[in-house]
């Protein structure tokens, strides 16, 4: 899965948040108990009753992780140092002319084109990946992280684990616990990793088939699964319907006889430079949402010779991606969201 952004409306309200200083980088402090953020704007937002984290669990087609929940006490891992220096500050990715962008970020044309004079770019030219928009002075935002722990009793031993992610401290337990979900969906089954195992491998249709001891075993009960922790424009776009004769596409699920899940498995990697996951602080939009920023963060490859050596490094770059999650009836769910790796 490539880092493109699903949809690029956030980003022009978010940029200019983002560059403007509006992230604090002060001292980190410890976490308060999690609440749902209050409104960033003085417009009435979207009325909605909170949803709690069991009502939500209630909601699952299948046994649901269990969850728990801690401060953390340190935002990088042990030999990561923090940059106090600032880091080159990188927009995953960019739909429509550079132009666009230097206006929405108030820029002038000729400094982002500085900035990059070979720019990344989709084969039909309309998209920009990763784009510097600042270059080795953006200060790192330290806010609140809480980490969420996902323990999945009912998985195949051989894929049984507790998996756990950070997520801003701003959020409620319900949400806290959709964006770890999410992040462990597109992680383990549709990012790095594609499918769903355990699976048996169909030689005659060159697809996998998943079986029992799987996180979903039917292609219903996927649907319902991610219908609980996506917006459905969001996780539409990972279900592929009816197994189609010929060939499949690689990062979509289809739905075979009886009921099955179908999908070419596959391994996309990851990046071994990537030291960790940021967030800027999550802010509540008039209509209800919340957005915010990922950032994930990148190491000079150049200089890295490997973890587990006794060497202490530091973060060079930091890849902004948006993240935007929305309240319905039934708790909230992402509708923006990508893989952080």
């Amino acid at each position: 899965m490539n880092r493109q952004v699903k949809s690029l409306l956030p980003v022009i309200p978010l940029l200019a948040f983002l560059l403007a200083g509006c992230v604090s980088s002060g001292d980190f402090s410890s976490p308060a108990q999690p609440q749902t953020p209050s409104p960033s704007s003085t417009e009435e937002t979207a009325a909605f009753e909170p949803v709690t984290l069991e009502e939500w669990i209630e909601t699952f087609p299948v046994e649901c992780p269990g969850y728990l929940f801690s401060p953390v006490e340190s935002l990088l891992d042990g030999d990561i140092a923090w940059s106090e220096e600032g880091v080159t500050l990188k927009l995953g990715s960019w739909k429509g002319s550079l132009q666009e962008l230097a206006d929405t970020l108030g820029m002038p044309l000729e400094e982002l084109e500085a900035l990059n004079p070979e720019p990344r770019t989709s084969s039909s030219g309309d998209t920009y990946y990763q784009l510097v928009i600042q270059e080795d002075s953006y200060l790192l935002p330290k806010i609140p992280m809480q980490k969420v722990s996902l323990d999945f009793p009912d998985l195949d031993a051989r894929f049984k684990d507790v998996y756990s992610y950070p997520v801003p401290q701003a959020l409620d337990e319900q949400g806290a616990a959709a964006l770890a979900t999410a992040y462990h969906f597109l992680l383990e089954h549709h990012g790095p990793h594609w499918g769903i195992d355990p699976s048996i491998y169909n030689e005659e249709g060159g697809y996998s088939t998943s079986t029992e001891g799987a996180l979903c075993t039917t292609y219903t009960q996927l649907e319902e699964y991610l219908a609980c922790i996506f917006t459905p424009e969001y996780y539409q776009t990972m279900l592929g319907g009816p197994l189609p004769e010929g060939d499949l596409k690689h990062g979509l699920f289809y739905q075979g006889e009886d009921d099955t899940i179908n999908f070419i498995m596959g391994d996309a990697g990851s990046y071994i430079t990537h030291c960790g996951t940021l967030f800027t602080q999550p802010e509540t939009q008039p209509d209800g949402s919340i957005l915010f920023w990922q950032l994930s963060l990148y190491l000079d490859e150049a200089e890295f010779s490997g973890y587990g050596q006794g060497i202490i490094y530091t973060p060079v770059e930091a890849t902004a991606s948006p993240v935007r999650m929305v309240p319905t009836q039934s708790g909230w769910r992402v509708a923006e969201l990508s893989p952080s790796y």
